[in-house]
């Protein structure tokens, strides 16, 4: 029984983080990070290789995109937006 409710755990958490990565539950992930730079990944404990094999895979992902351009700083964002544009 104690197995059974913690795998119910396990699942509500993945389902909560999922929901805060697509911005559909508070807190949420700013706008500002790239989605296509993010990876979920659902994995039990002792499942190190495929951790791995995850990290290999998005490091190769986030080469083939280059580097992150940067966001703009809080400050430019008002100034633009007093000035009309």
């Amino acid at each position: 029984m104690a197995s059974h409710a913690a795998a119910l755990l396990r699942q509500r958490g993945i389902q909560v983080t999922a929901q805060r990565l697509a911005g559909e539950r508070q807190p949420i992930l700013r706008k500002s990070v790239p989605r296509e730079r993010l990876r979920m990944v659902e994995l039990a404990a002792g499942d190190e290789a495929e951790l791995a094999r995850a990290r290999d895979a998005l490091r190769a992902a986030l080469e083939a995109l280059g580097p992150a351009p940067l966001p703009r700083p809080k400050r430019e964002a008002r100034e633009k937006a007093h000035a009309g544009g």
